[in-house]
């Protein structure tokens, strides 16, 4: 039987190692060409505009493509890892101002559609530079491979990406928690600064 305490103990190691390793690999600026195909950020615009999208540069560097989830506009970022091996997915979900804002019951929930969509993956991450009200940003990530990847691969991800973050809307809508008992977990998340 899974208790709360392992739940939460289970989400602050997910947010600690997908948040670094997330930083770690989202380097946009590097040079490399792949001999094995795939692409680079110097090729990605191009790739996405294959793909049918129209990419734009966010304030970090990452390309974004915009994609309806639930009604909503979300935008999509698309990163090159800096070793080239991945192309990570990234949507922000939500902000909150403490990480007791959001129920037992949501974490739950977002860690069995971890397990029920991965490599959809949800963390949670400490933004030192967010205003107090948006400290703790909620978001979902999916990597995928790099290697030989075609506009139609890319797009079929993007659709399974979307398609989980759909279908686990009650663990990350705050509209749909209802009940539920908020209640912290320890504050010693990876830092992700923002400009």
């Amino acid at each position: 039987m899974i208790t709360v305490r392992m739940m939460v103990t289970a989400a602050i190691l997910i947010a600690g190692f997908t948040g670094s390793q997330a930083q770690a690999e989202a380097n946009p600026g590097r040079l490399t060409v792949l001999a094995n195909g795939g692409v680079t950020p110097e090729t990605l615009p191009g790739f996405l505009r294959q793909a049918g999208h129209n990419p734009q540069k966010n304030a970090e560097g990452f390309y974004v493509v915009h994609r309806n989830i639930l009604g909503v506009n979300f935008p999509v970022e698309i990163i090159v890892s800096s070793s080239m091996r991945k192309l990570w997915l990234r949507v922000f979900i939500e902000r909150f101002s403490t990480t007791g804002d959001i129920p037992h019951s949501a974490y739950a929930k977002m860690m069995q559609a971890n397990h029920d969509w991965a490599p959809n993956h949800y963390t949670l991450s400490r933004c030192d530079n967010c205003p107090p009200d948006s400290r703790y940003l909620l978001k979902v990530q999916r990597p995928m491979d790099n290697r030989s990847l075609t506009p139609e691969t890319l797009e079929r991800e993007i659709r399974k990406f979307i398609e989980g973050i759909e279908a686990s809307r009650d663990g990350w809508d705050k509209a749909r928690w209802v009940g539920g008992v908020p209640g912290a977990i320890p504050s010693s998340l990876p830092t992700r600064r923002f400009q």
